[in-house]
């Protein structure tokens, strides 16, 4: 089986339900993002070559490498569930688990100088931070009302 032979890249790449509140909702709780969020994300993926050009193209031999949709979406099960393991994530797209190990740095020190600083702003008041402190404690993130998160 290759990699977009998977159930992964049929679903969630191949043919999306976009617009079907199951669909919609699943994918949320799985990857902890909305679908289009994920489009988005996948975008800037796409256009970064410092961290993500290794597999943009094909290796020595001519054989195409894992599709990197399937690699962001391995990386977001893995951020999103405590016990996912690279092998779980191999289970369901047959990309080994050490390209997704590997993978798996890159697009956390992708999130650390591309995304944190594009995508979440110091509160500028002690009104935006009175606005967010509750919104983070519920979520378990003490002290994060310092910073706002923009729209990906």
């Amino acid at each position: 089986m290759q990699p977009k032979d998977t159930i992964w890249y049929k679903i969630y790449v191949l043919d999306p339900k976009r617009g079907n509140k199951r669909f919609e909702g699943k994918f949320r709780r799985r990857f902890r993002l909305k679908y289009t969020s994920f489009l988005n994300l996948m975008n800037l993926v796409e256009e970064d070559d410092k961290y993500f050009g290794h597999w943009k193209s094909a290796d020595a031999t001519g054989r195409p490498s894992s599709p990197i949709e399937l690699l962001v979406l391995g990386s977001l099960r893995c951020l999103s569930r405590r016990m996912t393991t690279f092998d779980d994530i191999e289970e369901s797209t047959v990309i080994s688990e050490e390209v997704h190990r590997v993978f798996f740095h890159k697009f956390i020190n992708f999130g650390r100088h591309v995304l944190f600083p594009t995508f979440v702003a110091p509160s500028s008041n002690a009104e935006e931070i009175k606005a967010h402190i509750h919104e983070c404690e519920k979520a378990g993130f003490h002290g994060a009302a310092w910073s706002k998160l923009l729209k990906l």
